[in-house]
């Protein structure tokens, strides 16, 4: 047992993720199916999974054992996006969403049913729009009426400007911390990994020891009937040359 998983669970799930993978399916769903297989929560068998490539890419022996190859499972980094990136994922919803689709729906799509994923195009989404607001400015008039500005078109426009400059300071920073959280929240997962590996090889380190545990009892065993039989056969010997004499 690892972890609380046995050699069988975990064969069985890289196995399933092997299988998926040449399907070109998301691994969260091969985390999804398993999990209802075996009633465990796909978060923790996600954890599990990505905890123990790390386990079997520093013990060959064990991947070798499990029969596991480790070129077909990879662990998956956080997917960011460029601005070309964002053009892209904007005109591809649109053009969903022109279609009839909602929003939600369309970035549903995008995902292949990634219900994280999908969440996070859903975000990335409504952030590049609130990013591309304009406020409309006056219209302009006739050339007659174009000579000068009124005092009340001067403060809609200064009104407009500032409106302006702090909507686009607000989502500024409001895209730092997004930016700030997600890094956060990529260290503690790496935290939750790399204690989730540590307690993977503790539990290989102790299998390990109840084993050699086993064997030395065993090899004292075999010593104590050696000894046994040898002393057993001395006094078998001596009591025939009594006899013979």
């Amino acid at each position: 047992m690892k972890n609380g998983w046995s050699d069988k669970e975990i064969k069985c799930l890289f196995d399933l993720v092997e299988k998926n993978n040449e399907q070109n399916m998301p691994v969260m769903k091969s985390f999804e199916f398993y999990a209802k297989k075996s009633n465990k929560n796909k978060l923790t068998v996600r954890n599990f999974y990505y905890s123990f490539i790390k386990l079997l890419k520093n013990n060959e022996n064990l991947a070798k054992k499990l029969d596991i190859d480790l070129s077909k499972h990879q662990i998956q980094k956080f997917e960011h996006f460029d601005d070309e990136q964002e053009k892209q994922l904007i005109e591809q919803i649109e053009k969903l969403v022109k279609s009839g689709c909602s929003v939600r729906e369309a970035c549903q799509r995008l995902s292949d049913g990634d219900i994280k994923r999908m969440i996070r195009l859903q975000n990335k989404y409504q952030n590049c729009k609130e990013k591309c607001k304009i406020i409309a400015f006056p219209e302009q008039k006739s050339k007659k009426n174009t000579q000068k500005l009124s005092d009340n078109e001067i403060n809609s426009l200064f009104l407009g400007l500032v409106k302006l400059v702090r909507e686009q300071a607000f989502g500024e920073s409001e895209q730092k911390v997004k930016q700030y959280l997600e890094v956060s929240s990529q260290e503690k997962r790496k935290q939750i990994v790399n204690n989730q590996q540590k307690d993977l090889q503790i539990e290989f380190l102790k299998k390990q020891i109840k084993e050699l545990k086993e064997q030395n009892e065993n090899l004292n065993n075999k010593l104590k009937n050696y000894r046994i039989n040898y002393v057993k056969s001395l006094k078998d010997n001596k009591s025939d040359n009594l006899i013979a004499k």
